[in-house]
């Protein structure tokens, strides 16, 4: 489901809801009620969407800082073990330590982007950043096992 298409839902259920709790025995909901709480359905939607992202935003920073740190530490690895590699050897690390700094600078542009998004463009943004960690994070994965095994 969208991120619309779940505001859309919410949005329509608080509004039953609303409109449901203001008829009263008596019958004198008038549209000024019903206007007063759909706005306020409206802006608890809306209240809840962005502590949704703002949520997200935090644990993805998290994870972004608890991978970054990884991939350091395996670098400098890899860079002492390019110094006891010989010119091929070498050359390959050199490869792999420049396909992690790229996958660092995808997510860190993905991760700024999703701090920026929102409306329609927050689902992309978000599903892009996952995708940008999820790469980093295999790319640091195979290298970390080819400088065990290696």
């Amino acid at each position: 489901m969208t991120f619309k298409s779940r505001l859309l839902f919410l949005t329509v259920i608080m509004f039953v809801f609303a409109l449901a709790a203001a008829c009263g025995d008596n019958g004198d909901t008038t549209a000024k009620d019903v206007k007063k709480d759909a706005a306020q359905a409206v802006d608890t939607a809306v209240q809840y969407t962005k502590e949704q992202k703002e949520k997200f935003v935090k644990e993805a920073g998290q994870h972004w800082d608890s991978l970054k740190a990884n991939v350091e530490q395996l670098q400098e690895k890899v860079d002492e073990h390019m110094a006891k590699a010989g010119d091929k050897a070498s050359q390959e690390w050199k490869e792999i330590k420049e396909e992690l700094r790229m996958k660092e600078e995808t997510v860190n542009r993905c991760y700024g982007d999703l701090k920026k998004a929102s409306g329609e463009t927050y689902e992309a943004a978000k599903q892009k950043l996952e995708d940008a960690l999820a790469d980093l994070k295999a790319a640091y994965e195979k290298a970390a096992s080819k400088l065990l095994n290696g």
